[in-house]
């Protein structure tokens, strides 16, 4: 993946059965986002410390190739000035939200985020803090702009990266309520959860893997035996996977024929 010369991540946290909470990071592949790593906590959804942040990139930046550029995105709750500090020492690329009521600099003065006035939907602040410059972006359509934090140097680019943020959602909706339903375990240990979303995240890629190499190698009139044509397009592999699973297993066994004759081929 790093091939391309840039890798971006996505950071958030997800309620995992009743009694954990899981802080994931993933990273986006072909317009999805695939889970890399995550800790654990016990107790419902909310805001991990700090610390955890740091934690978590300090698992992943050991098998970040060099001369890549890395891209960071992530909501209001990693907007901290030490995470931000990490990702400006690592050369990382950042773009997160944060709150109305940050202060802000505004060219010597000083004052809450949500007190800019503008017509314009993208006003960017550069060195609004030490660590970063101030995005206010508020678009047609949507009743309330958002705040981001960036060292994008442009404002529009900083917006176009943090519309990506939102494919961690689908992963979460995936290995959840669309496929996986790991929001079902009764498993109250965290490192137990922890162990299990190796399986699920295993299966999430393999099944990704075998949907994506179905959806582009299979004919269409054998595709049309298991998604309707005018869906093709906008399906996930993950529903492809399923869907060949439970309706043509000679999709599957060509999968399978494929893998067992080139591993590498079919997982890049």
């Amino acid at each position: 993946m790093a091939a391309k010369g840039e890798l971006v991540f996505i950071i958030d946290g997800s309620q995992t059965g009743h009694a954990n909470t899981t802080l994931m990071i993933s990273v986006l592949c072909r317009g999805f986002a695939i889970p890399v790593a995550w800790i654990v906590k016990k107790g419902e959804k909310g805001h991990f410390p700090e610390g955890m942040h740091l934690d978590l990139l300090q698992m992943i930046a050991p098998i970040c190739p060099a001369g890549c550029n890395m891209v960071l995105l992530g909501d209001g709750e990693f907007d901290g000035q030490t995470l931000l500090q990490w990702c400006c020492d690592h050369h990382w690329t950042f773009v997160v939200r944060t709150s109305s009521d940050r202060l802000i600099d505004f060219n010597g003065e000083i004052a809450r985020f949500d007190s800019i006035r503008t017509t314009r939907s993208i006003c960017f602040i550069p060195d609004a803090l030490p660590l970063a410059n101030a995005v206010f972006w508020h678009e047609k359509g949507h009743k309330k702009p958002l705040f981001l934090l960036t060292n994008i140097e442009l404002g529009p680019e900083a917006c176009r990266y943090y519309k990506r943020r939102f494919k961690i959602e689908t992963l979460f909706k995936h290995l959840k309520y669309a496929g996986f339903y790991l929001h079902k375990t009764r498993l109250k240990c965290p490192f137990k959860v922890a162990n299990l979303i190796i399986v699920v995240a295993f299966s999430f890629v393999f099944s990704f893997c075998m949907g994506a190499f179905i959806k582009n190698n299979v004919d269409l009139k054998t595709l049309e035996t298991i998604v309707r044509k005018d869906r093709l397009n906008k399906i996930t592999p993950i529903a492809i996977a399923q869907l060949a699973i439970k309706h043509n297993a000679h999709c599957v066994l060509f999968f399978f024929s494929e893998l067992s004759k080139n591993f590498q081929a079919v997982f890049t």
